[in-house]
């Protein structure tokens, strides 16, 4: 699968998902939050120039004066850093 077809299915699920809180919610969210896991460094600008409008345009779908603020969280795939946890009443560390 291609990244185009592929964010085009994720676009259609995106909006499935904003028809599905409106539905329960009776309005839509004033602020969307999209986690955007294993993006390669190579692939960080299109994103930003792809995927994010993509989203912006989903946004569309509802009206053109529905504009929700959108963060978008990107984690790159390769992360070197470790953080580290420690619980000294039970003496355990967590690594994130």
């Amino acid at each position: 699968m291609t990244p185009t077809v592929f964010f085009s299915l994720f676009q259609s699920k995106f909006i499935e998902g904003l028809r599905q809180y409106r539905k329960v919610n009776n309005d839509l969210p004033d602020r969307v939050i999209v986690f955007r896991d294993g993006v390669g460094d190579g692939r960080l600008e299109y994103t930003k120039s792809t995927e994010i409008p993509q989203l912006e345009s989903a946004f569309r779908v509802f009206g053109d004066d529905y504009n929700p603020k959108l963060t978008v969280v990107i984690v790159s795939k390769r992360i070197n850093e470790k953080f580290m946890h420690y619980n000294s009443r039970v003496r355990t560390t967590m690594l994130y």
